[in-house]
């Protein structure tokens, strides 16, 4: 039976790999029905989802070849927008009946540019991306999300109902519920999964329909609940934080080096589900709602409400340090670094930032910065918890 668990769930974590992620896309085009790809977590999924759509979070190809891209983007711009872009190219997204890009930075508003000049999907929306959270800006994004309906109304000729968007409101929060369930568990010494799997598993998510999901986490709940992770070492416990990180090779190599990533301030994991919609009144407005008081993202200009999130992270699942990947010319994340570093120092909380590329790269140089980290905390470590391990 432990096998057989075993096998369902490592067929779950899978189905965001490169040779499965299309699967679940696939089938769903076969029953007649239309598929959205979306880059970011401000696009709310929901409204797609209620259209009868499957939203299709993008992952772009780990080849280090951009030749394609670098045709239409400069070398000096986000490498998870010019991956997504030679993806496009090379034809990986030909099956996507649309794509909704967010507004979120410069190079991602380039990327619909891109994608627009292409010309290879039929429909190509911009969504207004937010960058504080105050009254304004939330009727704004209210206001954009029904733009988005509206939009995928006039392309499909469905009508997207309130009852249509209550219901998907609802799936959703299951989906939600069901992932921060799962996150409690990371609190435990050993949980239930590493902290690549727990990647694998959000960006799992990515790719299939929801209600599919859920039901297959549901399963294996019961499983997961009494499972123990095959990690390597359950100490130091870290954190890391990225964006746009949807390759779980990087979080793999920093646990093969002898720690636990017990929780993570991703867009691709805890910032992408964190928060549940509320299911009365206006559901665009309940939406909006969700989608502002989230888990902030750096791009969000209130980085001492991002920072006492971490922080609070930190201390709710026992974290010994804080590992930041910005990606290369992920300029937000960049740009956020100094004052993360500064603040996080000031609570007296370890943290090291490396720059990344998108595909597993430059081995060597974070094997030789993180091991060295890793010492550090090791040196902070109480005698009581050296003793004790």
């Amino acid at each position: 039976m432990k096998t057989e668990h075993e096998d369902r769930l490592n067929r779950l974590l899978d189905a965001n790999g490169e040779e499965s992620r299309a699967e679940a896309a696939r089938k769903w085009k076969e029953s007649g029905k239309m598929i959205i790809g979306t880059t970011d977590a401000n696009v709310p999924e929901e409204v797609i989802y209620a259209a009868g759509m499957l939203p299709w979070r993008l992952t772009g190809t780990r080849d280090q070849d951009l030749s394609l891209a670098h045709s239409y983007h400069a070398d000096g711009t986000d490498v998870y927008s010019n991956h997504l872009l030679q993806s496009l190219i090379m034809g990986e997204f030909d099956f996507l009946d649309g794509v909704v890009i967010s507004c979120e930075d410069d190079d991602i508003r380039r990327l619909w540019d891109s994608w627009k000049y292409i010309d290879k999907t039929p429909f190509v929306y911009q969504m207004y991306a937010p960058h504080t959270n105050t009254p304004p800006v939330r009727n704004a994004y209210g206001e954009a999300a029904t733009n988005l309906k509206l939009a995928l109304e006039q392309m499909s000729g469905v009508t997207v109902t309130d009852e249509a968007l209550t219901n998907a409101i609802q799936v959703y929060n299951r989906w939600r519920t069901l992932l921060e369930h799962l996150y409690t568990l990371r609190k435990r010494d050993r949980p239930p999964l590493t902290g690549t799997e727990y990647l694998k598993l959000v960006t799992a998510s990515f790719v299939m329909p929801k209600d599919e999901f859920n039901s297959e986490l549901e399963a294996l709940m019961p499983y997961l609940e009494e499972r123990e992770a095959p990690v390597k070492a359950t100490q130091p416990r870290l954190l890391v934080c990225s964006d746009k990180l949807d390759n779980p090779e990087y979080l793999e190599f920093v646990e093969s080096l002898g720690s636990l990533i017990a929780m993570d301030d991703l867009d691709t994991g805890s910032r992408y589900f964190w928060k549940t919609t509320a299911e009365t009144g206006d559901p665009i407005s309940a939406l909006a709602d969700r989608y502002l008081t989230r888990p902030p993202c750096p791009h969000i200009m209130d980085w001492p409400q991002y920072v006492q999130q971490v922080k609070k992270w930190v201390k709710d699942y026992e974290i010994a340090g804080v590992v930041n990947f910005p990606h290369l010319f992920g300029y937000i994340r960049q740009i956020i670094t100094p004052y993360l570093t500064e603040q996080l120092n000031k609570a007296d909380i370890p943290i090291m930032s490396l720059i990344i590329d998108y595909p597993l790269a430059n081995v060597g140089q974070m094997r030789t910065r993180i091991e060295a980290f890793l010492e550090v905390l090791e040196s902070r470590k109480p005698a009581s918890q050296t003793m004790k391990q």
